[in-house]
């Protein structure tokens, strides 16, 4: 098969939402281009989705004319989006309507002909998740590509409780179509059980739509659906049980997920890693191939958003023309909006449970407004909905908010701006907002949680500085420490050489110098200052005896004050304050003297201990047993450097058989981990 010598900057794979921004972006900077589509130019959005979907919720009439208005407005996308007219807009750019092959990493096949390129991006979205129901004829059974091209409609069973089919009930629904849905958990959308979701089942509700939780199709004929429930507990609220076990439909509309388009693209062949049905890419859009990239539906853990792919499709470009400026693609901050011809339901940022998660929940301010407090909407006679952002205590910095009302879509992308750049609800206020609009109720609600906030100030910074007591005896420490020395350095006129002299021998020859030690020791977690580094200098300064000694006592007081620091900062997480890990004595035990005969961080083991809140009798007993071979390697190590009392580099030695000691011992205690590991592991698995 004939492969062109010709070598374009980049071949894109399909054209979805995310090829027009790729290639007609790298097109119009003067790179050669080819673009591989298998069907229709322009993928689902404006194929199968966004396009239609939106032109049939806001059509008139009926629902056989509002789908025909939908095919109408589609077509009129379809006809502007065609080869002819992208190849005569933009001359860098070659379309070819075929199946891509990957070849190796830079050629792809297309039947006739071998392509080359220097990059290669794949966009080729996703199928609906599709299957066959017992009894039912498959010419009853759509999905979001064929449910736009169907007449009269008249009784439609949605199977699924995700974005497209809340949508899909909306638009049919609003066209006096019965609209029946079937929900295999017990909930709508993404799981997710608060106020706002509870909006969206209110709004279905009362537009007519017969919710069924826990529901699925067992089997049917051409005219009924027999009904299964897929409870495990038997637990459907009583507003929604089913009280008959068939019901009866006219067509059955698909929205179970999605799945990648990859499986004709060999993969394998070139090994592009994947996850079973998605491309796996790092957080610049790269596959294990820095010249492959993947955007949109087809990557792994990535929502199925047209604007996620055009995000991702803008930073790919960047990457491409700029390689020492990369561009990360992998926004945490993904708005959303579900579309309806009466009330929009849009959400950016975190949710609540999600910012509580993350910050705590008394570091967390959640407030909203409704629509009715809102000029704009009571001139519309229209107030349904609200506004709720949640920010952080004091800072008052926007991590999330949700809208549910009317245009809420539009609304939304001020609030995205806001996150995404840092914005804080002062700033926020201090925006002049046109009037009457629906935004002004978001300036409205950041006046009111502005002006709570300064009315409760003192309060406020009382709780800052609580939640920061650690930090700021940590900086007071350091600052006394450093400014005791330079006061010291300037009173005495000695140089930084002679000052470590004289420090070394209050340590070492005076009777206060271990005691100051020890207590320097023992503050160390709240200065984040090294163990590793401080027990290395006990033998240093101490040598072996002197310095286990001494270790043993402020090592183990240096533990738990770490402890306790990570028991306070635990002690915010509303979930361990309510449920701490329950592990018994015996198992705290054993896995804290794992931790220290492994040689685990230090002072990672000790926070992480406190803030999950294990007891700590068995805690500091594991610490005093496991610490002993722990503390002798660092020791042994420090006192093989002799000669230290001299300050003179020429006069420093290390003893290369102390150091010997100190490896075997290290060797030793990983062995015998490993030993507590397997016994332990044995102990605690249940017998079958």
């Amino acid at each position: 098969m004939p492969t062109l010598t010709h070598i374009y900057h980049t071949i894109v794979i399909w054209s979805g939402s995310g090829w027009l921004t790729v290639a007609l972006g790298l097109a119009s900077a003067g790179n050669e281009v080819l673009m591989i589509e298998r069907w229709l130019i322009g993928g689902d959005c404006t194929n199968y989705g966004c396009i239609p979907s939106k032109a049939l919720i806001h059509a008139e009439g009926d629902i056989n004319d509002s789908l025909h208005s939908a095919r109408h407005i589609r077509d009129e996308f379809r006809h502007e989006e065609t080869q002819e007219n992208f190849e005569k807009k933009y001359p860098y750019l070659t379309i070819i309507k075929w199946t891509a092959v990957f070849v190796d990493i830079h050629t792809i096949d297309v039947g006739w002909v071998q392509y080359t390129g220097k990059n290669i991006v794949i966009a080729t979205g996703s199928d609906p998740r599709l299957m066959e129901i017992v009894g039912v004829p498959p010419e009853h059974i759509f999905s979001n590509r064929t449910i736009f091209d169907v007449e009269n409609i008249d009784t439609l069973v949605i199977v699924g409780g995700g974005y497209i089919a809340i949508e899909m009930a909306f638009a049919f629904a609003r066209r006096w179509v019965s609209v029946t849905m079937l929900v295999r958990s017990d909930r709508l959308s993404s799981g997710v059980n608060d106020e706002f979701t509870q909006a969206m089942l209110l709004t279905l509700e009362n537009i007519g739509v017969d919710i069924r939780f826990n529901t699925s199709i067992e089997s049917g004929n051409e005219k009924e659906l027999i009904l299964k429930n897929t409870s495990s507990w038997q637990q459907i609220p009583p507003i929604f049980e089913i009280t008959k076990n068939t019901i009866p439909y006219s067509h059955i509309l698909l929205a179970l997920g999605r799945v990648a388009n990859i499986e004709w693209l060999d993969l394998k062949k070139v090994g592009i890693n994947f996850d079973t049905w998605w491309i796996i890419t790092d957080s610049y859009g790269r596959t294990n191939y820095k010249n492959i990239f993947a955007l949109g539906d087809v990557v792994s853990g990535n929502r199925q958003f047209t604007h996620l792919a055009n995000h991702e499709g803008r930073g790919i470009i960047q990457s491409l023309l700029f390689p020492y400026w990369k561009k990360k693609i992998k926004n945490p901050n993904i708005p959303s909006v579900l579309y309806d011809r009466e009330v929009e339901f849009a959400r950016t940022g975190l949710t609540s449970d999600e910012a509580i998660e993350k910050y705590w929940a008394d570091a967390i301010i959640t407030d909203r407004m409704d629509f009715t407090s809102n000029d704009r909407s009571r001139t519309e006679s229209d107030t349904t909905g609200y506004i709720r952002i949640i920010a952080r205590r004091l800072s008052l910095q926007i991590v999330g908010a949700e809208i549910v009302g009317k245009w809420a879509g539009e609304i939304v992308s001020t609030l995205t701006l806001a996150i995404d750049n840092g914005i804080s609800l002062y700033k926020l206020r201090s925006t002049i907002i046109p009037y009457p609009t629906r935004s002004d109720l978001m300036k409205r609600l950041s006046d009111r949680i502005v002006i709570a906030t300064l009315r409760n100030i003192w309060a406020e910074l009382r709780w800052w500085i609580v939640r920061h007591i650690p930090l700021f005896i940590g900086i007071i420490i350091w600052a006394s420490i450093v400014g005791a020395f330079l006061y010291f350095k300037h009173a005495s006129g000695k140089d930084n050489v002679m000052l470590i002299k004289d420090l070394y021998y209050f340590i070492t020859k005076t009777t206060y110098g271990p005691l100051v030690y020890i207590i320097f020791y023992a503050i160390r977690p709240v200065i984040f200052f090294p163990a590793t580094l401080l027990t290395f200098l006990s033998g240093l300064l101490f040598w072996v005896w002197g310095g286990f000694i001494y270790t043993m006592i402020w090592e183990n007081m240096s533990a738990s004050v770490a402890y306790f620091i990570g028991r306070f900062f635990g002690s915010h997480i509303p979930e361990l304050r309510k449920s701490p890990i329950t592990l018994d004595s015996e198992r705290t035990f054993s896995s804290i003297l794992f931790t220290r005969f492994a040689f685990f961080p230090f002072d990672i083991v000790n926070y992480l201990s406190g803030f999950l809140r294990l007891p700590w009798l068995p805690f500091a007993l594991a610490t005093l047993i496991g610490i002993i071979p722990w503390a002798l390697v660092f020791i042994i190590a420090g006192s093989s450097v002799q000669g230290i009392e001299n300050f003179s580099l020429s006069g420093i030695r290390i003893d290369p058989m102390t150091l010997v000691y100190s490896v075997i011992l290290f060797v030793i205690s990983i062995l015998f981990a490993r030993y507590l590991k397997n016994r332990t592991t044995k102990q605690f698995t249940p017998k079958k």
